[in-house]
């Protein structure tokens, strides 16, 4: 495979993680934040809601425009070979998902306060400053 080749199947298998690991609000102000942690035998990574996936010393990320952003990987490695290596655990942890023992689901709520109201508090504690 080629590297387009490769960045297109990582595209592709992060959407598909995406939705198989979103979670739902529980209310209207809070923001659920997930992150995936794979681990099985001597591979593990880490894939978050926010586009950041890491496996062995490689770091990507994927921003909101779906582009990839290649942040760091280990001097041996080429960036074909990091790419291949991330690629192949996003599918064996699209394959784990529901497996506990190899891929752990953490989820963090977020409380996020209406804009009106943190509007209203930057007034306040402008108000404040001595």
């Amino acid at each position: 495979m080629n590297i387009k080749a490769v960045e297109l199947s990582i595209k592709n298998n992060y959407k598909e993680l995406y939705k198989l690991a979103h979670v739902k609000p529980e209310q209207k102000n809070i923001v659920p934040v997930w992150g995936l942690n794979y681990k099985q035998g001597s591979v593990s990574g880490f894939v978050d809601n926010f586009g950041t996936i890491e496996r062995g010393g490689v770091e990507i990320s994927i921003d909101r425009e779906g582009n990839l952003n290649l942040n760091k990987k280990p001097f041996y490695l080429t960036w074909k070979m990091a790419l291949n290596k991330i690629n192949s655990m996003l599918v064996k942890t699209i394959e784990n998902i529901n497996n506990e023992n190899v891929v752990t689901k953490r989820v963090v709520n977020v409380f996020c306060f209406p804009k009106d109201l943190s509007e209203r508090i930057s007034k306040i504690s402008e108000n404040l400053k001595l």
